[in-house]
């Protein structure tokens, strides 16, 4: 019986460890913390476009080019729970030309 609780035990962590190897973005909306994207080079992220995918937790957001003398932006998008626990932080920097 103990050894499989540690099996259990550790398959647990082995597949919180994968998600957040591949799905930084799903781990934070589910788990908290931060995760933090770096928009393409030249590229402008457009606030009001933000939305999780439901159904798999992809992350979606628009993006545009940076007109000539745009000063590049970093915006914070943080999650409030109403326990104050698991609370996520998910941040776009923008990189010039």
């Amino acid at each position: 019986m103990k050894k499989i609780f540690i099996i259990i035990f550790l398959g647990f962590f082995v597949a919180v460890g994968i998600n957040f190897i591949f799905h930084t973005q799903s781990f934070t909306r589910v788990y908290g913390g931060d995760t933090v994207i770096e928009l393409p080079q030249g590229q402008k992220l457009v606030p009001y476009t933000v939305r999780w995918e439901n159904h798999n937790d992809d992350l979606w957001y628009l993006t545009e080019p940076m007109e000539d003398g745009y000063e590049p932006k970093e915006y914070k998008f943080h999650e409030s729970s109403n326990l104050g626990v698991w609370q996520g932080t998910i941040t776009f920097k923008e990189v010039t030309k």
